[in-house]
C-alpha cells in the first residue's frame, strides 16, 4: 500500500507528514497551500468538501480525512507501538493527548486566527490569545511531572510531535523550559527533519 498526502506547509498536516516518515510507508507529498486557495479547487473539494488539510489517499484513491484519524490509522497499521501504544492505559493517555492537540489546542488557535483575520475587538482577540497561553501552561505543568522530556516520560508519542508542529505557528506565546525541551527533542527526530525540509518550513522555536 502506498499513500498520497495533501499537506499545507507547516500546518497541522505536517504532523501526518512526520508520521508517514516515521513509519516508513511509501507515499508521495502534494504541497497544498491553503493561502493559495489550493484547498478550494473543485478537485480538492471532491476529496474533502470541507476544504481542509490533511488529506491522505490510498493506492485505490480512497481519501481519509481528519489528521488524528490518519495518524492513528498509520501508527496502528505500521507503527511499532512507541509513538502510539497498542493497548492499555498508555494508549488511552496517548490518544487523550493527541485529541488535546488536535481538538483543544488547535481549536484555540483557530479562534485566535479568526479574531485577527476579522479584526475583532482587541479584548476578544486578547481573550482568545490568553486561552492559548493557558493551554500551553497546562502542557508545561504536565511535562514538569512526566519525568520528561515527553508527555509520557522518556518515550516520544504522536502528541509530542503534533504539539511541536503547533508550537511553531506563532512566536506570540511564552513556552516554559520543559515545553522548549520537548520541542528540541522532537524536532531532532530524523522524520521531523525530513518532513520539515520537504515542506520548506523554518522552525523558529527552541533553535
Amino acid at each position: 500500500m502506498s499513500y498520497t498526502l495533501y499537506s499545507s506547509p507547516g500546518a497541522c498536516s505536517m504532523a501526518v507528514h512526520i508520521t508517514l516518515q516515521e513509519v516508513g510507508v511509501p507515499f508521495s507529498y502534494v504541497p497544498t497551500v491553503i493561502s493559495n486557495g489550493d484547498t478550494r479547487t473543485p478537485e480538492f473539494l471532491k476529496m474533502n468538501p470541507n476544504g481542509q488539510v490533511p488529506v491522505i489517499t490510498n493506492s485505490e484513491g480512497q481519501p481519509m480525512l481528519e489528521g488524528a484519524a490518519q495518524m492513528t490509522y498509520l501508527l496502528d497499521t505500521y507503527g511499532d507501538g512507541t509513538l502510539l501504544p497498542k493497548s492499555g492505559w498508555s494508549r488511552a493517555q496517548a490518544l487523550q493527548d493527541l485529541m488535546f492537540g488536535n481538538a483543544t489546542l488547535h481549536g484555540a488557535y483557530s479562534k485566535w486566527f479568526w479574531c485577527m483575520k476579522q479584526n475583532a475587538p482587541a479584548e476578544i482577540t486578547a481573550h482568545a490569545a490568553n486561552a492559548i497561553q493557558n493551554l500551553w501552561g497546562q502542557v508545561e505543568a504536565r511535562l514538569e511531572t512526566s519525568g520528561g522530556p515527553y508527555l509520557q516520560g522518556k518515550e516520544c508519542r504522536i502528541a509530542d510531535i503534533l504539539l511541536s508542529v503547533i508550537g511553531n505557528w506563532s512566536d506570540k506565546f511564552t513556552f516554559g523550559p520543559h515545553t522548549q525541551a520537548l520541542f528540541q527533542h522532537t524536532r531532532a527526530r530524523p522524520a521531523f527533519e525530513k518532513a520539515r525540509a520537504a515542506e520548506n518550513v523554518t522552525y523558529k522555536l527552541a533553535a
